[in-house]
């Protein structure tokens, strides 16, 4: 087999600038040579075939050189490459191209970019079975493809450098399969005289170097053409006026920022810039003159001026030209205020005031100086800040106000709370007497304990509550009233007095209580009664009696005055007695009468008699009923009798004797 060296040169049109990324890309360095003879000893027998009806002769170590950007660096591998004489057989032919590591490529029967410096098994078959192979290595023989390369022409207010050095005139492409190592260019340049319609002849040489080194070049003529102040349409445009807002957006006022003047070439707009133009033998230049306005404002006439070194000297008649741009800063932002957060102050112990510092607000302004003051409900306090007096208990509205130097206003509110946080000076009185009232209770006011409790904000109420007792051994919750009863009596009870601001502040002190009952017992004695002489005295009865207080008992006396007949009177007195000592009492009279009294009228003497008998028994008893007594008519209190006389021995007479 006989050695060959295949290059295709074709163009292709890649679409990535530096790099043939559509065209291929760099590929691995070539193998060993060894590597590739023992791997095509795997295919010795299937490669040459001894029974074929033509004879296939493969070119061996065939180095294939791939096109250019334009074909996409990509390469088929064809029978008429790979073999010494592609017409022994009729065709058609198969080729396949596989690694030294017999593995099929999967780009088949293609090589491209990514295959540079490999080396690749191919294998040509035809119809009949025959077949032969070879080696092949992939290289990159051609220099970097450079386009967009054509000659220029510029007006001198642009700028001549190719836009990759930050220039007007447009940079070629350049492209290659391996990579481009580098690109630059050169420049030689022929200056115009003020007679000649250019200004500049620039000649530019592009250089470009792949990864192999591989140099390719081009030329650019770049014909700069001249722009003078004689014409006319030349005449520039002075930059537009602006005006600024102070701290807002950008505070740049050189020309970059607010413009510069512009002269129209073919329907374009050039900036003349001092100092870039320079083919143009024109020069520009500015003078600033500044104005303050107030704080940060501020105007700027800035008069610009076009020079045309190719003209005549002609103030006021084109050369030079000049022109006024008003640049003006505006100052009409506010100060930025922020307050502070809400300020809490304790009230004085003395009063219901409080007297401190204002803290600052926090205030910026980008543009000037500024002034703060604070209103309050009680003056103005002018400063950012400060004291303020005697300012009463509660919350209280204040707004913080900053003006700066162009009378720009900016404002916030907050609020001072002055907070009472002084408790009342409690005062009892030391010691004191409550008297059950007549039920036996007594509710007594908290402001009956008080003896002159004071606050610096004024007492908002009081009140009061009994320390545990016996007869109350939890004591009572703090209420507006203290309860008391006749379990308490006789003892001597704590109570405490609580006196509370508005504020909710408080202070306690402790009250001496004697519970005493002053009200006396209430009785009612029995009803008065009559009876009479011959009645049995009545016996004695429980008295109606009642207090306040439990515990009350009762005793009586009896007194009467009553004459020997059993007439006169019983007095029953009867007393109560509380569980305090207190009495009372009442009398109950017993009339004892006679309804029917002795009367002589009433007397049934007894009968004469006569007795015929000598020394008869002549008693009353002896003698016959109607003829020994008199008959008295009486009650059980008369205190009446009877007795016989014997007047002779042989006739007697009953006499009555009567004695009262």
């Amino acid at each position: 087999m006989r050695k060959f060296e295949f290059t295709k040169p074709i163009k292709c049109t890649p679409t990535t600038i530096w790099d043939a990324t559509t065209c291929g890309l760099h590929g691995a360095g070539r193998l060993l040579r060894a590597v590739a003879l023992v791997s095509l000893l795997v295919f010795a027998s299937w490669g040459h075939s001894a029974f074929a009806q033509c004879a296939l002769v493969c070119n061996d170590d065939l180095n294939v050189s791939l096109p250019g950007p334009g074909e996409y660096c990509t390469l088929e591998m064809t029978a008429d490459i790979l073999l010494e004489d592609p017409a022994a057989c009729a065709g058609p032919y198969t080729v396949s191209l596989l690694t030294l590591q017999g593995l099929p490529l999967a780009s088949s029967p293609y090589v491209n970019a990514t295959h540079i410096g490999l080396t690749l098994i191919y294998s040509v078959a035809e119809p009949g079975g025959n077949s032969c192979w070879g080696t092949l290595t992939v290289e990159d023989k051609l220099g970097p493809e450079i386009t967009v390369c054509g000659d220029l022409t510029m007006t001198c207010l642009a700028n001549y450098k190719p836009t990759i050095d930050g220039g007007s005139a447009p940079t070629p492409t350049v492209y290659d399969c391996s990579g481009v190592a580098s690109f630059s260019y050169t420049d030689v340049i022929d200056h115009g005289t003020c007679n000649s319609t250019y200004v500049a002849l620039v000649y530019r040489t592009w250089t470009a170097v792949d990864a192999h080194g591989y140099v390719s070049t081009c030329s650019q003529y770049i014909t700069v053409q001249r722009v003078t102040l004689a014409n006319p349409i030349f005449t520039p445009v002075c930059p537009a006026n602006v005006e600024l807002q102070c701290g807002i957006g950008s505070q740049n006022t050189s020309p970059s920022a607010t413009g510069y003047p512009k002269i129209t070439v073919n329907g374009v707009l050039y900036p003349v810039i001092p100092g870039a133009n320079t083919f143009c033998e024109i020069a520009a230049s500015y003078n600033d003159e500044e104005f303050i306005i107030c704080g940060g404002g501020k105007k700027i006439l800035r008069t610009w001026t076009i020079y045309d070194w190719c003209l005549p000297t002609t103030p006021g008649n084109g050369n030079p030209w000049s022109c006024i741009q008003v640049i003006k800063k505006h100052d009409t932002t506010p100060p930025v205020i922020a307050c502070p957060a809400p300020i809490v102050q304790g009230s004085a112990s003395g009063g219901c005031y409080a007297s401190f510092n204002l803290p600052p607000a926090t205030v910026t302004d980008a543009c000037s100086a500024f002034t703060v003051k604070v209103l309050t409900p009680f003056g103005i306090v002018n400063g950012n800040g400060g004291p303020i007096l005697n300012v009463p208990v509660g919350i209280h509205n204040i707004t913080y106000i900053a003006t700066d130097a162009c009378g720009n206003v900016s404002q916030c509110n907050t609020t001072m709370q002055v907070n009472d946080v002084t408790a009342p000076v409690a005062v009892c009185i030391q010691f004191t007497t409550v008297s059950l009232t007549d039920d036996g209770t007594a509710i007594v006011s908290a402001s009956s304990f008080n003896n002159g409790s004071t606050d610096n904000c004024g007492i908002d109420h009081l009140l009061v509550s009994r320390m545990p007792s016996d007869c109350d051994v939890d004591g009572t919750p703090f209420d507006a009233y203290a309860p008391f009863s006749c379990c308490d009596i006789g003892e001597t009870l704590i109570v405490a007095l609580r006196v509370y601001d508005a504020a909710g502040n408080f202070n306690t002190c402790m009250v001496e209580v004697e519970v005493q009952d002053k009200i006396d017992p209430i009785i009612s004695c029995p009803p008065n009664k009559t009876i009479e002489c011959s009645d049995p005295v009545p016996a004695v009865t429980t008295p109606f009696f009642s207090d306040n207080c439990a515990g009350a008992t009762w005793t009586h006396t009896e007194t009467d005055n009553i004459t020997n007949c059993g007439t006169g009177y019983i007095w029953r007195t009867y007393t109560v007695t509380d569980a305090s000592g207190r009495t009372a009492s009442c009398t109950q009279t017993i009339t004892v009468i006679n309804s029917y009294p002795f009367n002589a009228t009433g007397i049934v003497w007894p009968w004469d008699t006569t007795i015929y008998t000598c020394d008869p028994d002549l008693e009353p008893g002896d003698l016959a009923t109607g003829y020994d007594v008199p008959t008295i008519t009486e009650d059980g209190c008369d205190l009446c009798r009877h007795y016989a006389h014997l007047t002779n021995c042989w006739r007697r007479t009953s006499r009555l004797a009567l004695k009262f």
